[in-house]
């Protein structure tokens, strides 16, 4: 029963994270759901496996040709849903793993207060493109070609969201960003410029937007954070938040890292 419940648990948080951050189009497939959003972000061009039915290897090609066939890398995200086989046969065909990352839970929302930073971060309702230009600059410098993708990911849907924008000396300097899913807030994008860090401006921005989930009605939040980043992990730590489950992104050989 422990089993099934976790197995359940990761397959809600799945979905969860999905709508939060939404692919252009999206494609069931032999147990798997393809995303696609014209390569912005691992999480919005990859293949979440959840089944696979009796032919993986053939799961595997056929998901290949349609990311080709949108002029898109294949990528397939493993999550403790996934066939245990799954990984191996990837390996076969030259796959190697691109990105790890924790999806971590707080269960309850901090009371609203006022914080040190609260003046210098502006909550936008909308997406906009000083924002947009900001994170790309902290966080994920994608190419042009990819701007369609990060607005869709970012500005589609009707569900409430909040943009964080932290500035010092009037000059942008880190970003934010959450979005409400029923009673889940889910929180991605936060970071700062490398000459504004260890200032306790990203926990600022993380404790703000939380604040604001609480108020938008959001009782619980997620996020994914990789494995390597220590630091963020421990803050979110500090803030609530638990490990829940490990996923990885696999990718050919010659496309890690390049995103």
């Amino acid at each position: 029963m422990r089993i099934l419940a976790r197995m359940c648990e990761v397959a809600a948080l799945e979905d969860i994270c999905e709508r939060a951050w939404p692919p252009r189009e999206r494609l069931e497939l032999d147990g798997a759901v393809l995303r696609f959003t014209n390569g912005f972000t691992r999480r919005a061009n990859s293949a979440r496996v959840d089944g696979g039915g009796g032919d993986l290897g053939g799961l595997i090609v056929r998901a290949e040709r349609e990311y080709r066939q949108r002029g898109l890398r294949p990528g397939f995200r493993l999550t403790p849903l996934s066939p245990p086989d799954f990984e191996l046969l990837l390996g076969e065909r030259g796959y190697v793993v691109d990105t790890e990352a924790v999806v971590m839970v707080a269960e309850a929302l901090p009371d609203a207060r006022a914080g040190a930073f609260d003046d210098v971060i502006a909550l936008g309702r909308t997406l906009d493109e000083e924002w947009l230009q900001t994170f790309k600059a902290v966080e994920r410098r994608w190419p042009a070609e990819q701007d369609a993708g990060a607005r869709w990911v970012l500005g589609s849907g009707d569900a409430p969201r909040r943009f964080a924008l932290v500035r010092v000396g009037g000059r942008p300097a880190g970003t934010g960003y959450a979005r409400v899913d029923d009673d889940w807030l889910y929180v991605a994008c936060v970071g700062t410029h490398p000459c504004h860090r260890r200032r306790g401006l990203a926990r600022a921005v993380s404790e703000r937007l939380l604040a604001w989930g609480a108020c938008a009605g959001a009782r619980s939040a997620v996020l994914q954070v990789e494995t390597r980043n220590a630091a963020a992990q421990g803050l979110y730590a500090q803030l609530g938040f638990a490990r829940r489950y490990v996923y990885r992104d696999f990718v050919p050989g010659s496309a890690a890292g390049t995103d």
